[in-house]
């Protein structure tokens, strides 16, 4: 007799509206931790995407710089930075230096006018804030 009593408790629970009500709640709560675990792969995903493509980067930019640094060990880089910077040159060679600012000529010969005398320290003043 008690199992026919206890099947009509339990056949009473599940057809009940709160019991229903319950299991609609904790299904709701199951699907929103659901959706924020997918939605958190997702960004993780994202994240490891990005990162790999900063290795990648990082990888390329990597091997230029060791391409320049076997450039400047080269005896070539050496002989142009000797010669372009501290004027050396081999034996016989003559060297001819060939201004590329005609500017800086044609202002040497106006700086005789009196516009481009140098000015007082109150004019730069004056030029600094109101120019």
């Amino acid at each position: 007799m008690k199992t026919g009593t206890n099947d009509f408790w339990l056949k009473r629970l599940f057809r009940s509206n709160l019991f229903f009500l319950l299991v609609l709640i904790l299904l709701a709560l199951f699907s929103l931790s659901l959706f924020r675990e997918i939605m958190r792969k997702v960004e993780i995903q994202k994240e490891i995407e990005n990162l790999e493509q900063k290795v990648t980067n990082l990888q390329n930019r990597n091997a230029e710089l060791s391409a320049l640094i076997e450039y400047f060990k080269t005896d070539e880089y050496i002989e142009t930075e000797a010669r372009t910077k501290l004027g050396y040159k081999k034996p016989g060679e003559t060297v001819v230096v060939v201004a590329t600012n005609t500017d800086n000529i044609n202002n040497t010969a106006k700086n005789t006018s009196a516009e481009n005398l140098p000015k007082t320290n109150w004019q730069l003043w004056v030029d600094y804030f109101f120019n």
